[in-house]
């Protein structure tokens, strides 16, 4: 399931790649494999990323194209929380 409301409608007009990007993708591997016996080369194969999202929610956009269970409560309950609070202070 995902939590596109119409994700057929939404992802109809992705090309799907040609065989030329698929087999140049893979003779890249190849080549990077042999070359350095690892794929990739230059990075751990294996790594954690951390990453923090500092933004508001658009909660309108949600609404519009995702399923209504995408954003929880506390999401939609955020500005009303915080900023509308901090501007009575």
């Amino acid at each position: 399931m995902s939590g596109w409301r119409e994700p057929a409608e939404k992802t109809a007009g992705i090309p799907a790649p040609s065989e030329a990007a698929i087999e140049a993708t893979v003779a890249y591997c190849e080549y990077v494999y042999e070359r350095y016996g690892r794929f990739p080369a230059y990075s751990a194969p294996f790594q954690t990323v951390l990453g923090h999202q500092a933004t508001h929610v658009d909660i309108d956009f949600y609404d519009r194209f995702y399923h209504p269970d995408a954003l929880s409560e506390t999401q939609r309950q955020h500005k009303n929380r915080w900023h509308d609070l901090e501007a009575q202070t």
